[in-house]
Order: C-alpha cells, then sequence, then structure tokens
C-alpha cells in the first residue's frame, strides 16, 4: 500500500477535492444556467401547493407521483423542497439550491 493511503493523506486530498466541487457548483447557483426551465418551475409550485393546500396542480390530495409537462417527476424531491420550504420562501435560488444539495448528497453517496 502507497505511504500517503496509510498517513490520510489520501482522505485529505479527496475533502479538499470535494470541497473545491463543492464552491465551484454552487458560486453561481442563481444565474447560470440562464433562465428558470420548466421542469425547476413546476418542482417549486407542486411544492408550494402541496405546502399550502395539500394538492398538486392538478388537484390530487398527496399524490405519490406528480405528473407534469407529459411527465412524472420525483415524489421525494419535491416533497423535501416541501419540508424546507414552509422556513424559506419559494424562489429561484431555493429551488436551485436543493437541486444543488441533491447532487452533493448523491455524489457522496456514492462510494
Amino acid at each position: 500500500m502507497p505511504i500517503f493511503l496509510k498517513k490520510g493523506i489520501f482522505k485529505l486530498l479527496i475533502t479538499s477535492l470535494f470541497i473545491v466541487i463543492l464552491f465551484f457548483h454552487l458560486l453561481a447557483l442563481s444565474s447560470i444556467p440562464r433562465g428558470f426551465y420548466c421542469d425547476e418551475f413546476s418542482i417549486g409550485y407542486n411544492a408550494f401547493l402541496i405546502a399550502k393546500t395539500g394538492h398538486d396542480e392538478h388537484g390530487n390530495f398527496f399524490p405519490i407521483f406528480f405528473k407534469s409537462f407529459g411527465e412524472f417527476k420525483n415524489p421525494l424531491f419535491i416533497y423535501l423542497l416541501w419540508d424546507k420550504g414552509s422556513l424559506n420562501k419559494y424562489d429561484r435560488a431555493f429551488i436551485e439550491l436543493n437541486t444543488g444539495e441533491g447532487s452533493i448528497v448523491k455524489v457522496r453517496c456514492y462510494k
């Protein structure tokens, strides 16, 4: 086994690489990419409606899957956004921050 694996330098290298990736991922979250896409909007809108009324945009009460623009959205993402949204307002940066957190957790849980 190489010496840098024994002394914890590899763990430090991976942690610092993770922090650099996190920094660049969250650097200009609300301005890159330009525009607010319809799938992001529908996720935020459904989370807002679930928080206020308990129904999605089609009137279904706490649905398992959310139909939007001819496809079905992942309910886990919408319900997590709904849970955090009770503390914040639903704007573009908040919705994209939740997307960024999800991608970071996904990368972290990969190994």
